[in-house]
């Protein structure tokens, strides 16, 4: 899998992304190619139909999209005129998940499965910042919504919430972050900087905790508190 920038979405640059990318993997085709985010003043029209030519050609296996709205993804599909759109990516997590539901509930009824980016809130439900460390800035600045001086005091305290349920139910809260994701019908894809990074999020996905447990981390997700 690969992306296409949202700066490079005019038709000759969705094609030399795609070549420049299939160079430095050395392979001649890909599997899957998205877009990473819609832009204003390209048409769909126009990124679509070159999408569409990698995919005849047999360099793309399947076209995605990310960041796409469900106006988005009509207008997507109408550009399309053999190819399917088969995966849109969006940050999507126990935590922040209200904009998304409407997206997700389309891409089920038509076969678009959701790849759910950002799985563990920035950090939150892998445990981070519950003891009260300053968020770094850079941090702050790639996901602003999610640590805005508004919402995050009541996002971490849902963290904290869940982080006992984990606890009482012996299992990694990240497992329960996971899991739940697993259970809404999407697919958790996280980032990794470090080799320990991916050996840790692996054992948590290997720990399936039980279907009550991700029922009551979603109630306390959405704020309840009985």
């Amino acid at each position: 899998m690969t992306k296409v920038s949202w700066e490079h979405l005019r038709a000759n640059q969705v094609r030399a992304s795609l070549i420049g990318s299939l160079e430095r993997m050395a392979r001649r085709s890909v599997d899957l190619y998205l877009v990473h985010a819609p832009d204003a003043k390209v048409p769909l029209a126009e990124t679509m139909g070159a999408l569409e030519a990698l995919w005849k050609e047999g360099r793309v296996g399947a076209i995605g999209v990310s960041n796409f709205s469900v106006e988005e993804l009509e207008e997507a599909a109408r550009h399309l005129s053999e190819a399917k759109i088969v995966v849109n990516q969006l940050r999507y997590n126990l935590l922040m998940r209200e904009d998304v539901e409407p997206v997700q509930e389309y891409c089920r009824s038509h076969g678009i499965l959701v790849e759910a980016y950002s799985p563990f809130a920035r950090g939150i439900l892998n445990g981070r910042y519950l003891d009260g460390k300053r968020v770094p800035r850079e941090v702050r600045d790639v996901a602003r919504r999610l640590f805005e001086p508004d919402l995050l005091p009541e996002l971490l305290a849902r963290g904290r919430a869940l982080q006992e349920l984990a606890s009482d139910s012996k299992v990694p809260v990240s497992s329960i972050a996971l899991h739940w994701i697993r259970k809404m019908g999407a697919a958790p894809v996280f980032g990794a900087s470090r080799p320990e990074q991916v050996d840790s999020n692996l054992a948590a996905w290997s720990v399936r905790p039980p279907d009550r447990v991700l029922d009551r981390a979603d109630r306390i997700a959405r704020g309840e508190r009985a």
